[in-house]
């Protein structure tokens, strides 16, 4: 998936009318509803990925989730 498409789907979970990667999670209410929905979308469209639930935690902006997603820069 390229990274525009990414940002889209991604701006629809976090309800907020833009996006950047440098948009901090936890004051766009990334929260535990947040994440379920990141999930669910990993499962859609990212199925041969792994990624432990955790690390959803650890992501602070944007970009981390973007490089947990290995997103490219295409």
């Amino acid at each position: 998936m390229k990274k525009k498409l990414f940002l889209k789907e991604l701006q629809k979970i976090l309800e907020v009318k833009k996006i950047s990667e440098n948009i901090l999670l936890d004051q766009n209410n990334f929260d535990s509803l947040k994440i379920l929905e990141t999930i669910s979308f990993k499962e859609k469209y990212f199925k041969k990925l792994i990624i432990n639930p955790s690390e959803y935690n650890k992501c602070k902006k944007v970009h981390d989730l973007i490089k947990l997603f290995k997103i490219n820069n295409d």
